[in-house]
């Protein structure tokens, strides 16, 4: 994984947001990297039960950027 530093306030921002997409019943379509803020909106929203569709380009998931839950 590349090491990415992002302001904590953009973190908790990405956070909540997507717990508002789970509450809401929102379905998200994404890019489907693990790194940076749509990596912590993938991860929130599936460790809150959450729907997430990831559309990765198969060099991405080959160096392993892909969530992996």
């Amino acid at each position: 994984m590349l090491p990415v530093h992002i302001d904590k306030t953009y973190s908790d921002a990405t956070e909540k947001l997507a717990i508002e997409f789970v509450n809401a019943g929102i379905e998200v379509v994404y890019g489907g990297g693990a790194i940076g803020l749509m990596g912590r909106l993938a991860d929130t929203i599936i460790d809150n039960g959450g729907k997430i569709k990831g559309i990765i380009l198969k060099f991405m998931n080959e160096v392993e950027w892909h969530i992996k839950k």
